[in-house]
């Protein structure tokens, strides 16, 4: 038998994106990673003879999309992704233990249409991205602890605008510098006493551009602190985008500060949401801010919004960000406190938008994953069994120096600067928000995604449902999405043809 369609193996892995080098959103989106380790090795020229192809079985809990009829993505939440091309599917279907005919015929005319140092190379990648598992091979679950600290220091309940989903009381609270500089060396006491290899600042509000000077003499203060301890520092600051000028663009950069501007449309979909207080529109005041960050060689992350009466939009302004190569992140709005205005997400309307934004990264692909942008709060490239860090490893710290662990929740105050350990008061506190593992909900445990989505914002899930233990009310949203994302990756990674 010759199989002269067999073409050379090919096998994509999907890149395994940091919540935070794609696109950043205002949450504590760091999460404890899942993976699994396998503890039997066998020797690579032994493959090919029938006393181990009998050990080899294709991974059955990976589910199959036809991408283009040459090319499958192999998927589960579980484990990493992969798309592999027709020769390799075909080869991975012989390995099915449902099978009733014996395959070693038919692998070895693979193993002799490919090479046998291609076929032992093909199968130790298959095995180590686990599309393939060996018979009697005993598998164990892993944590992978976050080396990251997240923080959100808040600066300021000010702000000039009135935005109608904001979940900040405005008053003129403003951090003072003794206040910040206590709140840095409790995060920096944390880092040490559990062990962090990085922390990450977002300096927000309210609208702290109003006090740059603030942030940076902080930024600096923490910069030479965590320096002499060896501990990366990155600082962000959270901002509207109305009141920037190039003289707080240089500081911006001579500070090494990272900036998240929020864009929820052009023109009138961003204005619907985010207004000034006299009512009228910011739109044209953060475009001139993006504007003159992109003349200054600085690359904002674009924080975006979703709700009914802007995802319609969502087409024009991703095709904008695309052409501009600026990383964003989609958030679907959270009903967190009552609005200032009527703001719905009906599903299907917030699915056929989301559908048709999609269509638009699928005609200019960028050269970056989107795995983590596409799709709420998720990341979509790694196992994982919390949505965020809260209740882990991020810590809030207001104007007056009080802790909380959700900015969302900030009038829930749990611990304080003078506190010896923030962090073990935050992993103890039974009181509030219970960020629990997707393990422990009952509902997703037989969702494909659940290891992905984690059951979304657990604060989110609690309104809605009474309840931490629920699913996300955006379930639905996140199932029909889910594999138009994949999708979407396979295609650009065949653009850029990222095979291994």
């Amino acid at each position: 038998m010759k199989m002269n369609y067999l073409k050379k193996p090919s096998i994509y892995t999907f890149p395994l994106v940091s919540s935070n080098n794609s696109a950043q959103c205002d949450c504590g989106f760091d999460q404890i990673e899942y993976s699994r380790s396998k503890n039997l090795i066998i020797q690579k020229n032994c493959y090919y003879k029938a006393m181990y192809l009998n050990k080899l079985l294709i991974n059955s809990q990976k589910k199959i999309i036809n991408l283009d009829n040459e090319h499958f993505i192999l998927y589960n939440s579980y484990y990493q992704s992969i798309m592999v091309n027709k020769s390799v599917l075909l080869f991975l279907s012989l390995l099915n233990p449902a099978l009733k005919t014996n395959p070693e015929n038919l692998i070895n005319i693979i193993v002799n249409e490919w090479g046998k140092q291609l076929f032992y190379s093909t199968v130790d990648k298959l095995i180590k991205i686990k599309a393939i598992e060996i018979k009697g091979d005993k598998q164990s679950d892993q944590n992978r602890i976050n080396q990251t600290l997240s923080v959100w220091l808040h600066i300021t309940d000010r702000c000039n605008l009135n935005c109608s989903y904001c979940y900040v009381s405005q008053n003129n609270n403003v951090i003072s510098l003794d206040t910040g500089k206590k709140a840095i060396k409790s995060i920096l006491d944390s880092a040490l006493k559990y062990n962090y290899s990085k922390v990450r600042i977002k300096y927000a509000g309210g609208e702290p551009s109003y006090y740059l000077n603030i942030i940076t003499k902080l930024h600096q203060h923490a910069k030479k602190l965590f320096t002499k301890h060896n501990i990366y520092l990155e600082g962000v600051v959270l901002t509207n985008g109305t009141l920037w000028n190039i003289n707080m663009i240089d500081t911006l950069k001579k500070n090494d500060l990272k900036i998240i501007i929020s864009l929820d449309g052009i023109n009138n979909f961003h204005n619907v949401h985010r207004k000034y207080k006299n009512g009228s529109g910011s739109y044209i005041n953060v475009n001139k801010t993006i504007n003159l960050l992109l003349k200054n060689d600085i690359k904002p992350n674009i924080s975006i919004t979703i709700t009914n009466e802007n995802v319609d939009g969502l087409p024009e302004l991703l095709n904008y960000l695309l052409n501009e190569k600026l990383y964003f992140s989609l958030n679907i709005y959270r009903n967190i406190l009552p609005p200032k205005c009527k703001i719905s997400c009906d599903e299907k309307k917030i699915i056929s938008g989301m559908l048709n934004s999609y269509e638009v990264i699928k005609s200019n692909l960028p050269n970056f994953s989107l795995l983590s942008s596409l799709l709420d709060n998720i990341n979509i490239s790694r196992p994982h069994l919390h949505s965020c860090g809260v209740g882990h490893s991020y810590i809030v710290f207001d104007t007056q120096g009080y802790i909380s662990e959700c900015q969302m929740n900030m009038k829930h105050k749990i611990s304080k600067i003078s506190d010896i350990d923030p962090i073990s008061i935050l992993r103890n506190n039974s009181n509030n928000i219970q960020n629990i593992s997707i393990d422990e909900k009952e509902e997703c445990s037989d969702c494909i995604y659940r290891y992905w989505c984690t059951g979304g914002c657990p604060l989110q899930t609690y309104i809605a449902s009474g309840c931490f233990h629920k699913k996300s009310p955006n379930c639905n949203i996140y199932k029909a999405l889910i594999p138009e994302v994949l999708k979407l990756e396979g295609l650009r990674m065949l653009l850029y043809n990222k095979s291994e």
